[in-house]
This record gives structure tokens, C-alpha cells and sequence, in this order.
């Protein structure tokens, strides 16, 4: 009877005593791999279980694990319920650039509510150097070794089949280059030539002229608060009837660039060359410096334009009978001349 209970107390003891281990808290580190390379990276997750219901307040590893092993990045940590127990979890990175056998001590990771201080079990990483495994020579040394030229391979012409793709492609585009400019020279000269064609006018430059001062005429654009845009339409109107006229220069020149092309031209007409200088500077004064003028100066700048193609019309149907006169006189001369001959 004795020995029964002696027996049941130990059993009753170790039972308790085993209750008493399991709610003990653990915690456990573990590396996804002891090898890295020199500068590798390795996972390492830290695991803290303890019985539910104990607080436990867990802590970041250090960026220095040891003297040769350092954390890279830390995770965000998470918890598990796993039965009777409660997991903290946490993974972190870590790396070497040392290469060895390296230890690492324990690690105060976490701290229950009574005070206890939980650290990691002792563990091991190995680094390697990747190039441990170079060639001995004969003092058994490692040695790196140069890269060896590169060999002189034999010309086959089976090789030039991998280009020929490159080759029809660059063959094909000189040709549409050389259509292109081809077709350019034979039909795109001609017809730039009927557009210039197409751009000579149909009529004399007086007529067209005088049909654009008329319209200018009877739309009285001052009457209507539109003085800038009436002197502007009487300029350019002016300005083709001169281009055409005396074949000048005035799509992009000033008032003064004409007069000026103008001066040698003109130097027999000097009245006509003063009366459109007159109004080509009132035209300037209402576009450049907002001038108003009346609507007398108006009517007479439309007048003055129109006198001004008509005189210089007559000037040049003069000069050109002047010029056929002068051309057919030596002629009439030589025709003379010889008669009297044949009559002597």
C-alpha cells in the first residue's frame, strides 16, 4: 500500500511537472538556408509561441546580428492561433559579406508580462566564396586564370543565309527610293510648273486691280468700325497690282521697301510715286499706330488708289509703244536706205 501511493505521487508530480513545461513560452529561429554566397541574402524566420492569454510583447531583431551577419529588411510581424498556443511570427532578411562559418548568440526577441525576457536559440550561417572552387596550380594555390581569345572559326557561306532577310530588306528599300525620286523628277517637276502655270493671272493686273478698289469702294468697311481692316485690304490690293506691274518685291516688304525698290522705276512718274507714298504712310499710321482718320481722307485714299492704276496703266502703254516704235525704226531705215541704193 505504501509503495502504490509512493508511485502515485511521482506519477501526479511528473504529470505536473510536464503541464508545467508545456505552458513554458519557446521560441525558435530558423534559416531558409545555412549556404549563402558572399553578399547573398537568406530568409530568417523567428517564431515565439506561448500559452493564450499570457501577454507577450515582441521586439525587432537589431540591424547587427553578429559581427559578420547584418538584417537587411524586417517584415511586418503576424500572429497565429495554433490550439492552446499563441504565435508571434516574424520573417526578417539577412546577409554576410564575410565568408566562414559564422555563430549567432542569443537574441532577446520578446518580453512575457511577468518580466521574462525570451531569447533565440543559437545559430549557424555559412558563407561561401563563389569562386572557392578555382584551379590549383601546381603549389596548390587557386588561381585565376585570364579568358581565352577567341578561336578563328572557318568561313562558311551556309552563314550568310541568316542575313539574306536583311539583305532582300535593304535591296527592296533602295529600289522604292529610287521610284520615288524617279516619279518626283518626271511628274512632280511638271506639275509644280502648271501650278506656277495655274498661278499667272487670267487678266491684265489693272483689271483686277480696279475690280478690288470698286469692292473696297462699296463695302465702306470705316462705316462700319472696320478702318484697320479697309486701309489693310486697299494695301494688299495694291501691293499684287505692283508686284505684277513692275515685278517687285512685296508680299513681306514695308511701306518704305517698296518706295524704296520703286525710286529708280518711277523716277519719270515722280507725281504717281508721291501719291502712292501718301497712301501707303496713312495706311501704316491706322494699322501700327491706331489712327483714326475722317471719312473724307478715307474716300480720297480710295480715289487716289484708283487714280493711281489707272496713270500708271497709261504711263506703261506709253512706254511700251515708245519701245515697239524704237524697235521697228532702224528697220524702216535700212528698208529706206537700201531703195535709195537700188534707185541710184
Amino acid at each position: 500500500m505504501h509503495i502504490v501511493r509512493n508511485a502515485l505521487a511521482i506519477a501526479l508530480s511528473c504529470l505536473a511537472s510536464a503541464q508545467s513545461l508545456a505552458q513554458q513560452p519557446v521560441v525558435r529561429a530558423e534559416l531558409d538556408s545555412m549556404n549563402i554566397l558572399v553578399g547573398g541574402q537568406v530568409g530568417l524566420n523567428v517564431t515565439v509561441s506561448v500559452a493564450k492569454g499570457v501577454e507577450c510583447h515582441v521586439l525587432q531583431l537589431p540591424d547587427t546580428l553578429s559581427a559578420q551577419v547584418e538584417v537587411v529588411e524586417a517584415q511586418k510581424p503576424d500572429t497565429i492561433e495554433n490550439g492552446d498556443l499563441t504565435e508571434y511570427v516574424r520573417r526578417y532578411m539577412v546577409t554576410s559579406f564575410d565568408t566562414g562559418l559564422h555563430y549567432v548568440g542569443p537574441i532577446p526577441v520578446a518580453v512575457t508580462n511577468d518580466s521574462l525576457r525570451l531569447y533565440t536559440p543559437e545559430f549557424a550561417l555559412s558563407v561561401m566564396n563563389p569562386f572557392q572552387n578555382m584551379a590549383v596550380n601546381q603549389e596548390g594555390v587557386n588561381v585565376i586564370y585570364d579568358i581565352n581569345s577567341a578561336e578563328d572559326a572557318p568561313f562558311q557561306w551556309r552563314e550568310l543565309l541568316y542575313y539574306w532577310p536583311w539583305a532582300l530588306a535593304a535591296v527592296i528599300l533602295a529600289g522604292l527610293v529610287y521610284l520615288g525620286i524617279f516619279l518626283w523628277k518626271k511628274y512632280g517637276r511638271k506639275k509644280t510648273e502648271t501650278e506656277k502655270k495655274a498661278e499667272l493671272p487670267s487678266e491684265p493686273c489693272e483689271v483686277t486691280a480696279l475690280r478690288n478698289l470698286e469692292r473696297i469702294r462699296s463695302e465702306k468697311r470705316w462705316m462700319r468700325n472696320q478702318v484697320k481692316e479697309f486701309y489693310t485690304d486697299l494695301t494688299e490690293t495694291l501691293r499684287k497690282y505692283l508686284s505684277s506691274r513692275y515685278d517687285i518685291q512685296t508680299k513681306e516688304s514695308t511701306s518704305a521697301e517698296i518706295m524704296s525698290q520703286l525710286k529708280l522705276i518711277m523716277r519719270d512718274e515722280r507725281e504717281e510715286a508721291d501719291r502712292l507714298a501718301e497712301i501707303l504712310e496713312l495706311a501704316d499710321l491706322v494699322k501700327f499706330a491706331k489712327m483714326e482718320p475722317l471719312a473724307d481722307e478715307n474716300d480720297k485714299a480710295i480715289a487716289d488708289a484708283e487714280l493711281f492704276v489707272n496713270n500708271t496703266t497709261e504711263a506703261a502703254k506709253r512706254k511700251e509703244a515708245e519701245r515697239k516704235t524704237s524697235e521697228s525704226e532702224p528697220t524702216v531705215n535700212v528698208t529706206i536706205n537700201e531703195t535709195e541704193k537700188e534707185n541710184a
